[in-house]
């Protein structure tokens, strides 16, 4: 949305393509437009030879 932190978005793509934790706050809106505060919490799960096989939020 026009609010939402273009910098938080980065930190979030950034630790996803380096298989690292997010933790923040992001301005988020709902489909009728109505904007909401989203505390985020994503952790990567690794195999055990420590490859990302997904995450949890």
């Amino acid at each position: 949305g026009p609010d939402t932190d273009h910098m938080e978005v980065s930190k979030i793509k950034e630790a996803l393509r380096t298989g690292r934790s997010y933790c923040g706050r992001l301005l988020n809106y709902k489909k009728d437009g109505t904007p909401f505060w989203n505390l985020l919490t994503i952790t990567p799960i690794k195999d055990d030879s420590g490859k990302v096989i997904k995450y949890i939020g």
